[in-house]
C-alpha cells in the first residue's frame, strides 16, 4: 500500500511522525482520485477552509446527505410537467 511507503517516509520528521500517530487512520488517500470530480472537489475545499478533524466530521455529514438525495431520487423519480 502507497500510503504506508509515504508514511514511513515522512516519520522521520518528528512532527509529521506525531501528526501520523495522531490522524493517519482519519486519512483516505483514495479521496484525491475519486471518479466522482464534484464530490471530490467538495471534500478538498471543505478540507483546506477548515481544520482537519472538522473537515472529516463535515465530509461524514455531506457524504451522508448526498447518498440520502441520490437514494431518495432513486427510489422516487420526480415528475416533470410540460406545458407543451
Amino acid at each position: 500500500m502507497e500510503i504506508k511507503k509515504a508514511f514511513k517516509y515522512l516519520e522521520s520528521d518528528p512532527v509529521m511522525k506525531y501528526l501520523i500517530s495522531k490522524l493517519g487512520r482519519e486519512i483516505n488517500i483514495e479521496d484525491r482520485y475519486n471518479k466522482n470530480y464534484a464530490k471530490a472537489i467538495a471534500e478538498l475545499i471543505i478540507e483546506q477552509q477548515i481544520s482537519f478533524k472538522v473537515a472529516i466530521s463535515i465530509k461524514k455529514k455531506f457524504n451522508h446527505l448526498i447518498y440520502s438525495i441520490f437514494k431518495f431520487f432513486k427510489f422516487h423519480r420526480p415528475v416533470i410537467h410540460s406545458r407543451w
